[in-house]
């Protein structure tokens, strides 16, 4: 990413890099979005039936969704994000 880019606004990136270690621990500050990961897989497996098919996470940021559905219903998956930490790098 050229540091330029004026669709890119680089002090909004630099405060997700600098929580993004925190995001990965389900008993963390983040822990609500862990928890609501049941719940939220429950609705869209009732509204779409999830088994057997492909999951795309777009804009997930950290890909805790993504990454849920393959471990709870083993579909294949993958992320979209603008996120570029090295915690996005190392995980997702």
């Amino acid at each position: 990413m050229a540091q330029d880019d004026p669709n890119i606004d680089y002090v909004e990136i630099s405060k997700f890099d600098a929580l993004a270690a925190q995001w990965w621990e389900k008993s963390g500050g983040f822990k609500g979005l862990h928890d609501i990961n049941p719940w939220r897989l429950a609705y869209i497996d009732k509204q779409a039936g999830l088994a057997g098919k492909k999951v795309l996470d777009v804009g997930c940021g950290w890909g805790s969704f993504a990454i849920y559905a393959a471990e709870k219903y083993h579909v294949e998956h993958g992320t979209c994000s603008c996120c570029r930490s090295w915690c996005m790098q190392r995980f997702c």
